[in-house]
């Protein structure tokens, strides 16, 4: 004890090296057995990847070649796509007396279209719901490529209205591009708005025409078969004016012919009188049932690809 006194800073650095020296073999262990560990883990790693490349994961000249073969064929797919919704392009850069001048060049078409065709419109100079641009004297350059596209449309309409050959295009109508425009030819236009989302862009259009089950049906069939993506949003049919079509609502959609025989039962017609003298091989052929022309009126959009964006 009595060196202990006397040497007590030596004591206390034997002490403190002695703690020092502890502490510094743990963090050894520690780290080593870290690093051992490590090791492991790499030479595990090292392991799998050459277990891997044994394998071939890499592509072949085969699998690349089939893998070209496939983005063909869904390239293919998405053309197919495409090809069925229009795309909404904005028109070229034109000015107002060249946009005036196409404007008046494709009514004209169409009205030669309709003559040609066989189909009555509601005038001679009938404008398809544009007759607004036709006395239009300034154009805002914001609304030509609107209005270009809903001249395209219109002209796809027509064509399979025309095309139909029913009796009669009675309207066309469409949503107005602009309020000004809505104000100067109400007739022409419908409460709706031209529908613009990210993908795709909605054009509502109504027509209305007159004609037989047949060429009613040739409408239908036009727009099924029509490069533009027409969708049918309704349909409402009724009789046209006139005796045919009054007829026509009162036996159900057909025109019964008041000559037509009695169909005869046992030896007597179903009216109760004798059926001797009213055979059908009996008199000369008559008209059975006259079907009535139809007013069809037909709300519709045109769907796009939207490219504005």
């Amino acid at each position: 004890m009595v060196w202990n006194k006397r040497n007590l800073l030596f004591v206390l650095s034997a002490a403190v090296g002695l703690i020092l020296l502890v502490g510094g073999g743990c963090f050894f262990y520690s780290n080593w057995s870290a690093n051992r560990n490590a090791v492991e883990e790499f030479k595990r790693a090292q392991s799998e990847l050459k277990a891997l490349q044994s394998k071939k994961p890499f592509p072949t000249k085969e699998a690349i070649q089939q893998a070209k073969e496939a983005q063909k064929e869904v390239l293919g797919i998405l053309g197919q796509f495409k090809a069925a919704f229009e795309s909404a392009q904005e028109a070229p850069s034109l000015d107002e007396k060249t946009f005036k001048s196409s404007v008046s060049r494709t009514l004209a078409q169409l009205q030669t279209s309709a003559v040609n065709s066989g189909v009555n419109l509601p005038q001679s100079d009938y404008a398809f719901s544009f007759s607004g641009l036709i006395t239009k004297l300034n154009f805002p350059t914001n609304s030509i490529g609107s209005w270009v596209m809903q001249l395209h449309d219109v002209k796809s309409i027509c064509s399979v209205v025309f095309n139909a050959k029913v009796n009669a295009l009675e309207s066309i109508r469409r949503a107005p591009v602009s309020t000004d425009e809505a104000a100067v030819g109400a007739g022409d236009f419908l409460p709706l708005n031209i529908v613009t989302s990210e993908n795709i862009v909605r054009v509502p259009y109504e027509v209305v025409v007159r004609g037989y089950s047949r060429e009613i049906a040739d409408v239908m069939n036009g727009f099924l078969r029509s490069t533009d993506c027409f969708i049918i949003k309704n349909i409402d049919i009724g009789p046209a004016s006139g005796a045919a079509g009054i007829a026509a609502a009162q036996t159900g959609g057909a025109s019964v012919d008041a000559n037509m025989p009695s169909r005869r039962r046992g030896g007597r017609s179903e009216g109760g009188a004798s059926g001797a003298n009213v055979g059908l091989n009996s008199q000369a052929p008559v008209t059975l049932v006259s079907e009535g022309m139809l007013r069809v009126v037909i709300w519709l959009e045109i769907v796009k690809i939207n490219t504005w964006q």
